[in-house]
């Protein structure tokens, strides 16, 4: 059965888990993310349960790839994921990848952005977890998002302020942010911003 991603993904069941739960459907998306053992992929269009990790060790699309498949849909501990991969084509590549959602960090904590692109900005970390995450809140909120390492270790530090920091939203236990490179991380930002007053006799 062809199936768009929002639909593999838009769930009103209480348990929150895909109506394609245990089921095979063809579907397919642009990559927006990659990672040893599966790629994230996302419609072109939509702003809510649009994206979706798949698991797939067989095939290696690049940034930007349109591609469509066959997969099982399985919820596993909360995320929903694609695998067992099948009839796997790559429709064009160089495609124009979506620019994340910007969000407040308390509404990344949402099951209809699950696997899609988000950024959160001007957010400050505590200290790194035993599980080498990092916890982030903003200005809006004190509830935080933590950001995680699936695809690439974030070189932050405690106590710091970030101007942003980006990825796709992945579930293990809580909503995470899985940055993708040194770019999906925005600069330092000071405490006090420094200036130059001259004054002219």
């Amino acid at each position: 059965t062809t199936v768009p991603l929002h639909d593999v993904q838009y769930t009103t069941l209480t348990n929150l888990y895909s109506p394609y739960y245990g089921k095979i459907v063809h579907t397919g998306g642009i990559v927006t993310a990659t990672y040893t053992g599966g790629y994230y992929i996302q419609s072109s269009k939509g702003i809510a349960w649009v994206g979706c990790q798949v698991y797939d060790f067989n095939h290696a699309p690049a940034l930007g790839d349109s591609i469509t498949f066959s997969g099982d849909v399985d919820e596993y501990f909360g995320n929903t994921e694609l695998q067992t991969i099948t009839n796997y084509t790559k429709v064009s590549p160089g495609n124009a990848i979506p620019a994340p959602l910007v969000m407040a960090c308390s509404s990344v904590n949402n099951r209809m952005y699950q696997g899609m692109l988000v950024k959160v900005i001007d957010v400050s970390t505590t200290a790194i977890t035993t599980y080498a995450q990092w916890p982030v809140t903003d200005s809006s909120s004190a509830t935080t998002v933590t950001i995680d390492k699936q695809i690439f270790v974030p070189p932050l530090a405690p106590a710091t302020k970030y101007s942003f920091i980006q990825g796709p939203v992945n579930y293990n236990f809580e909503y995470n942010i899985e940055p993708r490179n040194a770019a999906d991380i925005g600069a330092v930002v000071a405490g006090v911003e420094e200036y130059t007053n001259t004054l002219v006799s």
